[in-house]
């Protein structure tokens, strides 16, 4: 698949704890996604992971959970 920049996505298949239950929420709404999608330009360079992607769209979700906002104080 590629994005607006020209990237290439690769799923990793880990999903991280915070994010689990928005995508158990799209799963149950048969909204299929992908957890920690990696993103890479067209050179192969990664560039980005996203929390979750929803398939067969460009688009992604990132969460800010309460861990994060710990990490930052």
């Amino acid at each position: 698949m590629t994005g607006s920049i020209g990237a290439r996505w690769r799923a990793t298949g880990s999903p991280e704890e915070a994010g689990e239950g928005v995508r158990v929420r799209h799963q149950a709404a048969e909204i299929p996604v992908t957890p920690q999608q990696e993103i890479f330009d067209e050179r192969g360079r990664f560039i980005a992971r996203a929390d979750l992607r929803i398939d067969g769209t460009r688009r992604i979700y990132e969460y800010d959970g309460a861990r994060h906002r710990e990490a930052a104080g």
